[in-house]
């Protein structure tokens, strides 16, 4: 069986020349190129068109739990400060529970400052499109070892069946969760990818997705390390000590003011505490069920095997960012074991962070098609085999709780109208004061008529 190996004797650009001619014999012929291309494309297309169908049904200009705080109170905090230099300084180093999510404070002001008010749908617009560039990101990774066009489309049918169904419909269709949630994912690939490539315009490239990454979620800072190992690693040593001098702004930044005791009361000790092995295995494999950790957990043990037969295949070396993509997932998922399994092992389940299983189970599939270079006809019939249900499966189980979740906001405002009581936040009392007052300075308005994705 040939596999992608460095260390069997080859040098990576004679790997590589192997496995393009093994791509090379299965084009098609030329007559048949264009229909199949095309066809390939509408393959490819058909899980992302239903799944932005899907969500547009569901979009409503109503804030949503982590909205209040995150959005509305940050506006109003914003629209009350007078100097400039003070807006500055709250939207860079405003905290909100364990992270600072810069690039969403700016998506926020901006949005404010050309329409004049907060309107979460456009938010949600924003948010779900996200999406599109992780695809784009994972297309990125897969491509480094796909050369021809034709092939390039026929092995990555799979992908968009895994990532653009609604296992994790939590983070969709909610502002404040998903330019964080999903943002920060392809901001991390982008910035490893173009670390990766080894020129100047190319790093540059990847310096301005590690600020994104940074600036969308904590672990974005995980892109840190990486790309300081990636650059030792490749021999890029020049370049360390820009990586380095930017790093250490970034950390400054973000940690300038950090407490680490807000919203769940944890120290840095606490957060060690609390560190869960189950927990951290069952959020990697969380993709495989919706409420049993067992079976996620043994997923995730799965997963954690592919990346020891990745570090024995040289990944690291033949493609640095698909290697280092999976190393961040595995490093979040024990971050998160620290600060969120003292909510219960059910947390590691959650639907909001669920896309980062998801992204492990494209990135084990780039690796075993782009290793196991004679079994890769079949590896893509079984890869569809399990993608194509695996979307439709998710989209029938999780599309009720979106259904379910609008109705609620919906009706959430209607009580309110009518009570003062009904929005959908844990502490009703904070979420009332909010919302006369974002009302009060029109910084935003609830709609009046309930109905459809009124704007």
């Amino acid at each position: 069986m040939t596999q992608w190996n460095p260390a069997q004797g080859a040098s990576s650009r004679e790997v590589r020349s192997e496995e393009f001619e093994i791509i090379d014999k299965f084009q098609p012929p030329a007559e048949h190129g264009l229909a199949l291309t095309i066809g390939l494309f509408l393959l490819i297309a058909s899980p992302i068109v239903l799944f932005y169908l899907l969500l547009q049904l569901h979009l409503v200009n109503i804030p949503y739990w982590d909205d209040y705080d995150s959005i509305l109170a940050f506006m109003i905090h914003f629209v009350g400060l007078k100097g400039f230099s003070e807006k500055i300084f709250l939207l860079l180093f405003t905290q909100h529970n364990e992270y600072k999510i810069i690039f969403g404070n700016i998506l926020f002001v901006l949005e404010y400052l050309v329409t004049g008010s907060i309107n979460f749908i456009y938010l949600q617009i924003i948010g779900n499109l996200f999406v599109l560039l992780l695809l784009f990101s994972i297309y990125k990774i897969f491509s480094y070892q796909m050369q021809k066009k034709y092939n390039r489309l026929i092995y990555f049918v799979p992908v968009p069946f895994f990532i653009f169904q609604l296992q994790y419909w939590n983070t969709l269709d909610w502002a404040s969760s998903a330019l964080q949630n999903i943002t920060v994912i392809p901001f991390v690939i982008l910035s490893l990818y173009y670390l990766s490539k080894k020129n100047t315009r190319d790093f540059y490239i990847s310096c301005v997705f590690l600020i994104l990454a940074v600036f969308s979620s904590g672990n974005g800072l995980f892109v840190i390390p990486l790309g300081l190992l990636m650059l030792f690693q490749t021999k890029q040593f020049h370049r360390m000590a820009p990586w380095t001098i930017l790093s250490i702004i970034l950390i400054s930044m973000y940690f300038y003011n950090y407490s680490f005791g807000t919203g769940r009361e944890l120290s840095l000790d606490g957060y060690l505490k609390h560190f869960d092995v189950i927990y951290a295995l069952s959020f990697l494999g969380s993709a495989a069920s919706n409420n049993n950790y067992h079976i996620a957990s043994i997923l995730g043990g799965g997963f954690l095997v592919v990346f020891l037969a990745m570090i024995f295949m040289g990944v690291y070396k033949t493609n640095p960012a698909l290697f280092y993509t999976v190393l961040f997932v595995i490093i979040s998922a024990l971050v998160v074991s620290m600060i969120r399994s003292k909510l219960g092992i059910s947390e590691s389940l959650s639907s909001r962070y669920r896309i980062y299983s998801d992204v492990l189970l494209v990135t084990t599939y780039i690796f075993m098609v782009t290793t196991y270079l004679d079994s890769r006809k079949m590896i893509l019939f079984f890869a569809c085999l399990l993608a194509i249900p695996f979307c439709i499966y998710s989209d029938l189980v999780n599309y009720p709780h979106l259904m379910q979740r609008y109705n609620q906001l919906e009706n959430g405002v209607s009580s309110w109208r009518m009570t003062g009581y009904g929005l959908t936040y844990p502490f009703e009392k904070r979420a009332n004061a909010l919302m006369y007052k974002a009302m009060k300075l029109k910084i935003y308005s609830p709609p009046i008529q309930i109905g459809r994705a009124h704007v």
